[in-house]
């Protein structure tokens, strides 16, 4: 089993093995929890944005303005709060 260190500021690498399995890119999501005292949990969620961007997926023809940007950070804002 592959092993890591977590540094002064709290920084782990995840070790290329796990790396590699879970497929995972600069840019990833990743979610941790604390399952008891001295157990924990590792989620990937999604792909990070280059990977987005080469999919096309969320392209837009007309570029955003601020007050969209403003409004899209609103409900993002308000969509995390909901789920806790």
């Amino acid at each position: 089993m592959p092993y890591a260190t977590l540094t002064s500021k709290g920084q782990v690498t995840i070790p290329k093995p796990v790396r590699d399995r879970l497929r995972l890119k600069a840019g990833d999501r990743i979610e941790f929890s604390a399952e008891n005292e001295r157990e924990g949990r590792m989620v990937v969620h999604g792909h990070g944005l280059a990977d987005l961007a080469a999919s096309g997926v969320g392209v837009r023809r007309r570029p955003l303005s601020i007050a969209d940007m403003d409004r899209a950070v609103a409900e993002g804002a308000i969509g995390r709060g909901r789920r806790r």
